[in-house]
């Protein structure tokens, strides 16, 4: 994760892929993977249990966004993990 955090921030993905000493297609593949479980968490904002409401579920909004964001870095990780990084 911390590697795709650094593309978005602007570095280079030859220079990581040099740096890691990693393929850039294997960086390319963890950012890719990243933003698409991003794109999938924010997509899922349209099911109703997303819906704040009458009664205030901003709580229960931003708790289940929360849980879905912790999901995706713990998919990450251990994704990273088993590509060697």
């Amino acid at each position: 994760m911390k590697v795709v955090l650094r593309i978005l921030r602007g570095e280079s993905r030859e220079a990581l892929a040099e740096e890691l000493k990693v393929p850039a297609e294997r960086i390319e593949a963890w950012e890719s993977t990243f933003l698409d479980a991003g794109r999938k968490a924010l997509s899922s904002r349209k099911q109703r249990w997303f819906r704040p409401s009458k009664t205030g579920g901003r709580i229960a909004q931003w708790s289940v966004l929360l849980l879905v964001l912790l999901a995706v870095v713990y998919f990450l990780t251990r994704f990273m993990q088993s590509t060697g990084e």
